[in-house]
């Protein structure tokens, strides 16, 4: 493709810092390569099967968690069906390498099960990872300035009333159109970190930690909306 006369090479997806983004936007290429790598390290543990259940923990944090936790934000872009994916590789090499069944379990079950490892179910690893993304945002720590973008709702005086937002939230028309950052980003602020974000960022993710599961009945995303 000629553009102001340089040719353009004209591809279906391409990568960019480690992410593949297709040309219609489903990440489904993205979500493919992620099994791959993931199923490649969960493989080359397993294959080490006399190790002690310690040691596999500290593998599997090490050498297979980061590739969930890459770029997680871009998540509240993906379909349903993607994160089911995800859901299930997650839980598949919590599976083979820690013995952990978490078929037919609750969201609680599968948080008291991995709370003493330091872990959380993967739903609730979406939701602190992506609140731990804004708070940045809020801080102009990363993406400066898109703080300033956010509308303050005039009608509140009471800033601690609870029931009243913060911050408007832009409207949606589709639920496509509705998974926007400029979306998420307010109600974050209006239903969870309202007050924590003054925190200092340590403190921040141990409030979250220690509240995750209140947290995400109240933080109610169609990005989270899969099975246990």
């Amino acid at each position: 493709m000629d553009l102001l006369g340089n040719q353009v090479e004209v591809v279906t997806e391409f990568k960019l810092l480690g992410v593949t983004i297709d040309e219609k936007l489903t990440f489904e290429p993205h979500v493919s390569l992620l099994r791959a790598k993931v199923t490649q390290k969960l493989f080359a543990i397993k294959k080490i099967f006399y190790l002690s259940h310690s040691i596999k923990l500290h593998f599997f944090k090490t050498f297979i968690l980061p590739h969930f936790d890459y770029c997680s934000s871009l998540f509240i872009y993906f379909s349903n069906t993607l994160l089911e994916n995800i859901k299930g590789l997650y839980n598949n090499c919590l599976f083979h390498l820690l013995d952990l069944d978490f078929r037919g379990k609750s969201i609680d079950e599968q948080y008291a099960i991995l709370k003493p490892l330091n872990l959380l179910p993967y739903k609730y690893r979406i939701l602190f990872r992506f609140s731990t993304f804004c708070f940045k945002i809020l801080n102009n720590i990363i993406l400066k300035d898109f703080f300033s973008d956010l509308k303050p709702n005039l009608n509140v005086k009471n800033t601690r009333c609870m029931t009243r937002n913060l911050f408007s939230v832009p409207r949606s028309l589709t639920l496509k159109s509705g998974k926007r950052l400029s979306i998420y980003l307010p109600q974050l602020v209006n239903k969870i970190i309202r007050y924590s974000h003054n925190l200092e960022f340590k403190d921040f993710k141990q409030y979250i930690s220690f509240n995750i599961s209140d947290l995400y009945l109240k933080f109610d995303l169609n990005f989270l909306h899969i099975n246990c």
